[in-house]
């Protein structure tokens, strides 16, 4: 089967989920957000730690964690859609495992 992988980013959750309902990917079934019929992973991500925070021996905080400012979350649909460039990551590593990648069209790249 073929499938589509995206990595998005929005300012919020509430941003990312009108994205994801007004595609099909989500949709609303008596009152709550559900995956689409086409729909086969989503992967909420949060806002990522960018930088790991850095500990002294005893275990106290020398350089706090950095995170982004925005909202993260991979999708994997059987079916293509398309995104504004301007919410793709602009981070080049995946946030969770790479097993989605095999058999993948990663449409960001």
């Amino acid at each position: 089967m073929n499938f589509y992988v995206y990595q998005l980013n929005y300012a919020n959750r509430e941003g990312l989920e009108k994205a994801l309902t007004d595609r099909g990917i989500l949709i609303e079934v008596e009152g709550e957000l559900v995956k689409g019929p086409d729909t086969l992973a989503i992967v909420h991500l949060g806002y990522p730690v960018l930088t790991p925070a850095v500990l002294g021996e005893s275990g106290d905080v020398i350089t706090e964690a950095t995170y982004s400012t925005r909202y993260h979350c991979d999708i994997k649909t059987k079916g293509e859609h398309s995104f504004p460039s301007s919410v793709l990551p602009k981070i080049a590593t995946p946030f969770h495992g790479s097993k989605w990648r095999k058999g993948a069209r990663n449409l960001d790249k």
